[in-house]
This record gives C-alpha cells, structure tokens and sequence, in this order.
C-alpha cells in the first residue's frame, strides 16, 4: 500500500484527469491536465471559488473555467453553489487530497542554468524498470525542453542512464538531497526539467507530475 492511499487509488486518480480533458466528439478541451490538477487543489486548499477567480489561477478564459468545471462536476468531483461558487464533493476531495500528497511541485529551482525550472517529485513506489528514453520523450510532447530524471530509495539515488562515476552524477544527487529531508524515509521519482513558456508555470509543472504517473501506471 502506499502511504495516503493505494497504488489502484493513484492511478485511478490519474485515470480520472485524463478522462476529463479527453476529446468529446470532435471538441478538444481548451485546457488540460494541468489546468484540472490545479484547480481541485485550489478548490481542496482554499475551498469554494467562483469562475472568475479559477479563471485567473489557472491562466484560461471564464468560458474555459465553465467547460472544466462542468466536465468536474460530471465526474462528481465538484458542485456548483449559485452563491459559494464550486466546491469539492468528497470524492473530488478525496483526489485533490491524495495528488496533493503525492505531487510535489517547486518551480525557479536552478541547478544548471535551465530557463523556467522546475523540479517535480512524485513519492510513488512505482519507480521500476522504467524507460527513460520514453518517459523524456512523453515530456517532450507536452513542453518540456530538457530533464533529469533520477529515482530515490531511502536514500539511495539512482540517475537512471548515467553512470555513477559521470561528472554531473555527484552534482545531481547533491542537488536533490539538499532540497528534501526525507528522502530515507520514502520512495519517489524526482523530475528537474526545462519549460518551453513561462506562462502558468505551475500549471505546465502539475502537467509534468500527470504525464509522469501516467507513464507509471501504464496509461
């Protein structure tokens, strides 16, 4: 099991994401997984909120916001008080509240100089035999210039692709055990990348975090 809920919960959770920014018809969402991520943990961390102000958090126009929310309470994540705004069902808090504790996103964190870093660490236990190449080239597709991804267990720091004795290794595994204090006591996938835009950058880093599970649990 994983701390905070199982590894069924998890990619479940991620199932649902993907599910509501799929394509309905011929309509593609204007928004994606980012965006959906962003707002139920604005909706868990700072309760009730109206359209116009999810529509400044996440960067999109308030006819978006009203597509998202819709496809939300679809889902039965949300519902919408005419006076409060929308809110979190249990089961949108319960999702909100298992991606808050798995996706850990911190956004200006230099290490080489990259333009718009950001470091995205997911504590799964999924960590495994994964494809490097393949997971880089998911990132790519969503607007990831450049990353590194190393997997952490219990304190052990692997760079999947690069030898120990590589120059940038000792650089990377300082770089991270300087930035978490816990690393001995969990298990998690730590992605430092490069974003193309600026623009919503903690919703393109929520993104990184989605696409990540996604390639995890085999989605």
């Amino acid at each position: 099991m994983e701390q905070g809920g199982s590894l069924l919960d998890l990619c479940s959770a991620v199932r649902v994401v993907k599910d509501i920014v799929a394509v309905k018809g011929y309509v593609k969402p204007s928004y994606h997984e980012g965006h959906v991520v962003k707002s139920l943990l604005s909706l868990y961390r700072e309760g009730p909120l109206g359209r116009k102000l999810l529509s400044k958090k996440l960067g999109i126009g308030e006819t978006s916001v009203r597509s998202l929310v819709n496809r939300l309470v679809e889902k039965n994540l949300v519902i919408v008080d005419r006076v409060a705004g929308s809110l979190l069902t249990s089961r949108g808090e319960y999702i909100a509240r298992l991606i808050d504790e798995k996706i850990h996103v911190l956004v200006n964190i230099g290490l080489y100089g990259w333009r718009n870093p950001v470091v995205v660490r997911i504590d799964t236990s999924l960590v495994d035999g994964i494809d490097v190449s393949r997971l880089r080239d998911r990132l790519v597709g969503i607007g990831v210039e450049k990353t590194v991804i190393a997997i952490n267990k219990y304190g052990e720091i692997t760079v999947p692709g690069l030898p120990r004795e590589h120059e940038s290794y000792r650089e990377i595994e300082f770089f991270i055990k300087n930035m978490f204090s816990d690393l001995n006591d969990t298990v998690n996938i730590i992605v430092y990348a490069s974003l193309k835009t600026v623009e919503n950058i903690s919703v393109e880093t929520y993104r990184i975090g989605v696409t990540v599970l996604e390639y995890l649990c085999r989605l």
